[in-house]
């Protein structure tokens, strides 16, 4: 990653993102809440999770994983043909990256590029 000067262990950064990222998913706020506070005080490293970001003091930054496009809670329940189920399957993942770090705006309009493709979405509550 160019300028980076601070000798941060950018795997277990990723490590530790991605798992925050997936506490997140699952709506394990305090696991990821817990996971941030270990990024802080370990590793010096702060996350903006609106820009998708984190910093160290020590001058590394970097981009926050991406979910893979399969990487999403919802199922079809068609089996019309001619479907991009790839295209869907990342807007979808997009969708849920957006929804993850608050950004409905986002979210919003990924749920209505995905209703230009005759994709309806159905957020149901989580028991």
């Amino acid at each position: 990653m160019p300028g980076n000067t601070g000798g941060v262990d950018l795997a277990r950064v990723e490590c530790i993102l991605s798992q925050r990222i997936e506490a997140k998913r699952a709506s394990d706020f305090p696991a990821a809440d817990r996971l941030r506070d270990q990024l802080r005080q370990m590793l010096g490293v702060e996350v903006m999770d609106r820009e998708r970001q984190w910093w160290c003091v020590h001058g590394e930054r970097g981009d926050m994983p991406v979910m893979k496009a399969s990487s999403h809670d919802y199922q079809r329940t068609d089996d019309l043909p001619d479907v991009d189920v790839d295209g869907v399957n990342h807007i979808l993942a997009q969708r849920l990256q957006a929804r993850i770090t608050r950004d409905f705006a986002t979210a919003d309009q990924l749920r209505n590029r995905l209703h230009t493709r005759m994709v309806r979405v159905a957020v149901l509550a989580r028991p």
